[in-house]
């Protein structure tokens, strides 16, 4: 079974830290509708956490072979950015498989 990301964006696609970004995906599957846990996480070589501090935040999500749409709403990230100009957010699978990313600007 694998489930697939048809896409994966930040909504604002660029904020200031600390800042507050909702992370839309749509996702499906290749087998029946069943709980899934998708993961959103943050790149370990920067500084950047969530607000519990960790670098990753999980959904429960059931999913199957229609589109489904997902959203990690208003999730708070801070640190210090460095010299970065944007930071990755990679989304994961119940398999710890890459399934999407996507980039968000600092301003």
């Amino acid at each position: 079974m694998a489930v697939f990301s048809n896409s994966f964006v930040p909504d604002p696609p660029e904020t200031s830290l600390p800042g507050v970004v909702t992370f839309r995906a749509e996702v499906m599957s290749d087998s029946k509708s069943k709980p899934h846990v998708l993961e959103i996480r943050l790149a370990e070589s920067n500084e950047l956490v969530f607000a519990d501090g960790s670098k990753a935040v999980k959904q429960t999500v059931t999913i199957g072979t229609s589109p489904v749409k997902v959203a990690f709403s208003k999730k708070k990230i801070s640190g210090d950015p460095g010299d970065l100009a944007f930071f990755r957010v990679t989304l994961f699978d119940s398999d710890d498989n890459p399934l999407d990313a996507c980039l968000v600007q600092l301003v």
